[in-house]
Order: C-alpha cells, then sequence, then structure tokens
C-alpha cells in the first residue's frame, strides 16, 4: 500500500517535498522520493487520515538515490525511525501500510 506524505527537515520547515509512503511498520517506514534526505536527518511527516493530519517525527536511518535507468527496479528514496512509536497516532498510520514483525536490528545499536 502507498500513501501521500509531506516532510521536511526539522530545523528547515520552508523545504517541504510530497512524497508517498511504502513499507510501513510499527516502527518506521519508507518514504519514496527523488530528493532524499541524509541519514541521522531529523524530518517531520504530514500525513493525511479520513479524521484529519496527522504529524509524525522521524529520523533518516537509510538513504538512496537510484539513477534514472534502474528506477522502475528499485525506488529512491529514504527508510525512517519513528521518534515515538508507541504514540496513538503512529499507531494508527502502521496499520494503514503493510505491517512487518519489529526484527530488532540497527535500531536497538547505539550510535
Amino acid at each position: 500500500m502507498r500513501f501521500p506524505v509531506r516532510f521536511w527537515p526539522r530545523e528547515r520547515p520552508q523545504e517541504s517535498f510530497q512524497a508517498f509512503a511504502s513499507n510501513v511498520s510499527a516502527g518506521g517506514m519508507f518514504v519514496v522520493t527523488r530528493r532524499p534526505l541524509p541519514p541521522r536527518t531529523s524530518v517531520e511527516l504530514e500525513v493525511e487520515r479520513p479524521r484529519g493530519t496527522v504529524k509524525i517525527s522521524a529520523e533518516v536511518v537509510h538513504a538512496a538515490r537510484v539513477p534514472p535507468l534502474y528506477q522502475s527496479v528499485f525506488k529512491s528514496g529514504m527508510g525512517l525511525r519513528f521518534r515515538s512509536p508507541d504514540e496513538s497516532d503512529v499507531r494508527e498510520i502502521g496499520a494503514l501500510g503493510v505491517t512487518l514483525p519489529d526484527r530488532g536490528g540497527r535500531r536497538n545499536n547505539p550510535r
């Protein structure tokens, strides 16, 4: 499932971009965009729901820019980790997409 989102770097709210969210889980999501932000960037997301807009704080943990030749197979974008995955709005957004089991991994590693 894909749904539209708007995102911007936390420190530069005037620089917002439209994109699509995919691969949503309880801990984060992949945002398909031609303008991925660098890893460790704090971002704000807005997601439209039937009951109104939800604003979510996240951090970029992975970014990939794919050359146009390969974009039919691979997508440019960024992997985001939610800062507060226990908030009810975030849990509701996770339910919109494909909820995947939490496998731990890098998320639990100290920086």
